[in-house]
């Protein structure tokens, strides 16, 4: 685990460091969920539904019955139509 101390401004804003942005691919202007947890504020990248299941979407074209074979393909396309239903409930 990597840990940083950054102060609070007047605002309330806290400045994420460069390097737990570069680590996270996070860029400026990217959005962010912020959650608390246990006394905890977690801030974790943001991906909308429609992004994820558009990621899914892509995955499943690229799945090769030749190259995993009928069973392993078939179980991937079932963990991601149960992953997309999932996501698609978010939504809402």
């Amino acid at each position: 685990m990597i840990g940083f101390i950054r102060k609070i401004d007047d605002l309330g804003r806290v400045c994420i460091p460069a390097e737990a942005r570069n680590a996270l691919g996070i860029k400026n202007g990217d959005p962010m969920e912020i959650f608390i947890e246990n006394g905890t504020i977690i801030f974790k990248p943001y991906h909308s539904a429609i992004e994820v299941t558009s990621l899914l979407d892509r995955i499943k074209e690229r799945i090769n019955i030749d190259e995993y074979g009928e069973e392993l393909t078939a179980a991937l396309e079932e963990k991601l139509a149960e992953f997309r239903t999932m996501v698609e409930g978010d939504k809402e």
